[in-house]
């Protein structure tokens, strides 16, 4: 058989393959367990993005009542000011009047509601986006175990074959 040295060489050959191993199957779990880390993080930031954009179509909402309920007291002290004068709220001037008041609000209240609903798009794309993000780290958290096991496999093989050949030139068998 072979001498003490060998059969020493044999071991710390065998301890350090196995040490190999270990190693590469923590870093692979540790690898996964990151990436899960960075998807919860990016579906959580995908939630607070669905939140904010039910946010901003709500602001469009509430901006559009408000257009409208300006315009309502507006045309009210319009009416109000042209009766105390003693015109007509039917006369012509005031359907001119009333008209451009509702004019100007229609088309201020349109832009600040379109304004809201495109804030609200973008909001949702960002949503989106950080949804897939989370999406793509949870299939790459797989992936690096399973690359560690496949790493892992070809250490461990090669290990035995150098355990192997180690102790064949030292007449172990």
């Amino acid at each position: 058989m072979g001498d003490p040295v060998s059969t020493g060489i044999l071991a710390l050959n065998a301890a350090g393959t196995g040490a190999n191993v270990f190693s590469t199957l923590a870093g692979g779990q540790q690898n996964k367990v990151n990436a899960q880390l960075q998807a919860g993080r990016a579906y959580m930031q995908a939630q607070r993005l669905k939140v904010a954009a039910e946010a901003a179509k709500v602001r469009g909402t509430q901006v559009d009542t408000a257009f409208r309920d300006d315009l309502n007291q507006s045309l009210q002290n319009m009416f109000a000011i042209r009766a105390a004068q003693g015109a007509s709220v039917d006369s012509p001037t005031s359907r001119a009047l009333g008209e451009r008041a509702r004019t100007e609000s229609d088309r201020a209240r349109r832009v600040a509601v379109g304004n809201e609903r495109l804030r609200a798009m973008g909001i949702e794309n960002e949503a989106a986006v950080a949804e897939g993000d989370a999406m793509a780290l949870l299939r790459a958290s797989r992936r690096y175990r399973t690359a560690s096991f496949i790493t892992a496999a070809g250490q461990a093989a090669a290990g035995a074959g150098s355990f192997l050949s180690t102790g064949q030139k030292a007449g172990y068998w």
